[in-house]
């Protein structure tokens, strides 16, 4: 069903209206898939800062990563230079 709304929201998106647009959006919920595609993304980013030095907190306030997942990521960057 998500897929067949997708492929209307995609049809319709040169036709559509822009207050329509922002009801629609607002009604579709990220896939779990989109979830995953996501926090992947986050995740490379997160490593990212954490090997330039960035403060935890920083990184999970600006990825919407959970602090002890970033605190993870860290421990598991410093086991890798070791």
């Amino acid at each position: 069903m998500r897929f067949v709304l997708k492929c209307l929201t995609v049809f319709t998106d040169k036709i559509i209206r822009y207050e329509d647009a922002e009801r629609i959006k607002e009604a579709l919920m990220m896939t779990k898939v989109e979830q995953l595609f996501y926090e992947e993304a986050a995740i490379k980013i997160a490593k990212n800062l954490l090997r330039s030095g960035i403060d935890v907190n920083v990184i999970a306030h600006d990825t919407n990563l959970p602090l002890d997942k970033v605190l993870e990521l860290r421990d598991d960057i410093t086991t890798e230079k070791e």
